[in-house]
């Protein structure tokens, strides 16, 4: 009976049978006779390998994965790899282009695998809806992949416009509302005339509401965004657009005009703890290249201004006399330049805009799963005075096997937006754009500062209502 309690105790403990009993295979019960209690699975230790290829050279990237657990490594840049596993267990040997092997493991602390070249057809696995995976060959409707690396080349600030040119039969109209506007996503033309034809957006499995938040019309106003704008590219893994009623099927009424399903960054394809860190710097400014003419300045019936009344009925119209360098009277009354100011007007008006995008992430995985926490920072400082963008976001993904059949998956997303001064388009009072556009070819932009007035009212260079001042628009048109 001594032995038999050592040898449970031995086990208990982690300790070797052939240390605490006379017998490697028996325990002794108390009249001496040999019971049958065996010990057939000794304790789990790490166990080193060496991937090769058919000419004996190393395999880096290959993964080797305990079978029927979750436990995975891959080998390094020289093949080598360690897994703890026990005897008897099974190691699959997988590598893209190599045939599938496995390995029983055995009393050896060390094996050898050579991969051999597998000629079978790849396919591909694309998600369809609800999570479900399924073979691209084996699916009735048409789908594309994008993969998230594409999204970021661009740059753009919307998600949505990011997709131009990235799927066939997919139209992506960027609206010109500037970096803070919304996009418009269409797949395979417009399915209704009256009613929104964009597509259904789906965030790791998790319905999307990109509700355009204001738009412009016949006489104008402001557009403020849309959903997409608050996604950052860098979060990522890819992006897969289902075509049609029939591939967005299981989403009801909603993916009537297709579904674009974007999965994120989950931090699987990372090697123990790693950190990312990402920026992106760029400058902006406006540029008119169209040709206006300068040989006529400011005035009517080929007069230039000689009142003030006069250069107020003509403050956008260039049909007066030759510019000569000679004086005229600008809309205040002051005596000026009778030259061409409008080459530099927009100059002038506008500024330089800085656009800095930085994102951290933060990933990690083991054999109990993985995860990843990225945090995004953007500001856009348009060439529009007195208006910015500014953006911080917050993305986390994680997956943890409980059990070998149990999985929780844990994802997460928070963005704090604030846009100042959204400018207004069309024919809407405030339209900034309209205001520097339409100025006679010899008004110097920069006597309409600071656009008031000083009384505090709006300082105009003329009688007509519809047209601003841009200074002031800047100033006091906020939102």
């Amino acid at each position: 009976m001594r032995n038999s309690r050592l040898r449970v105790l031995g086990y208990v403990l982690g300790i070797p049978l052939c240390i605490v009993a006379s017998c490697p295979q028996h325990a002794f019960a108390a009249d001496g006779s040999r019971n049958k209690f065996h010990f057939q699975k000794p304790v789990a230790g790490p166990i080193a390998g060496k991937v090769t290829d058919p000419s004996g050279q190393p395999l880096a990237g290959v993964t080797i994965m305990v079978k029927g657990t979750h436990k995975t490594v891959t080998s390094d840049v020289s093949g080598v790899f360690v897994i703890n596993a026990n005897k008897g267990d099974v190691l699959v040997i997988s590598s893209v282009g190599f045939a599938t092997q496995q390995v029983t493991v055995g009393d050896e602390a060390t094996v050898s695998v050579h991969l051999v070249t597998s000629n079978s057809e790849l396919s591909s696995v694309v998600v369809t809806a609800l999570g479900i995976k399924k073979q691209a060959r084996a699916l009735g409707y048409s789908t594309t992949e994008v993969d998230g690396s594409k999204l970021t080349e661009s740059r753009e600030q919307n998600l949505g416009n990011a997709l131009t040119g990235q799927v066939a039969g997919v139209n992506v109209a960027g609206t010109a509302t500037g970096p803070s506007g919304s996009s418009r996503v269409v797949i395979r033309g417009n399915a209704s005339i009256s009613q929104n034809d964009q597509p259904l957006y789906v965030i790791d499995g998790i319905p999307f509401d990109n509700t355009n938040q204001g738009m412009t019309g016949q006489y104008g106003g402001v557009d403020y965004g849309d959903g997409l704008s608050t996604v950052n590219p860098d979060d990522i893994e890819s992006i897969q657009v289902l075509k049609g009623v029939a591939a967005s099927a299981l989403y009801g009424y909603r993916g009537g005009n297709g579904a674009i399903l974007i999965t994120t960054k989950s931090g699987s394809r990372s090697k123990g703890i790693g950190l990312t860190v990402n920026n992106n710097t760029t400058l902006s400014n406006v540029i008119d290249d169209r040709d206006y003419q300068y040989q006529y300045g400011q005035g009517l019936q080929g007069l230039k201004p000689d009142s003030a009344a006069a250069a107020q009925a003509a403050e956008y119209y260039s049909w007066g006399a030759p510019i000569d360098g000679s004086q005229a009277v600008n809309f205040l009354g002051n005596s000026v330049k009778y030259s061409a100011y409008g080459k530099d007007n927009f100059k002038n008006f506008y500024k330089t805009g800085p656009v800095s995008q930085t994102s951290v992430a933060l990933s990690g995985s083991n054999d109990q799963g993985h995860f990843r926490l990225g945090i995004s920072d953007l500001y856009n400082g348009t060439p529009i005075p007195n208006s910015n963008m500014k953006q911080q976001g917050i993305n986390f993904n994680s997956t943890y096997n409980v059990i070998p059949k149990l999985q929780v998956n844990v994802t997460a997303n928070y963005v704090f937006e604030q846009v100042k001064n959204r400018v207004s388009f069309s024919d809407a009072p405030g339209n900034v754009v309209a205001s520097t556009l339409y100025l006679a070819n010899t008004t110097d932009i920069r006597t309409l500062k600071p656009g008031t007035t000083s009384t505090g009212a709006e300082l105009l260079p003329g009688t007509d209502t519809y047209f601003n001042n841009p200074y002031f628009v800047a100033e006091k048109f906020q939102n």
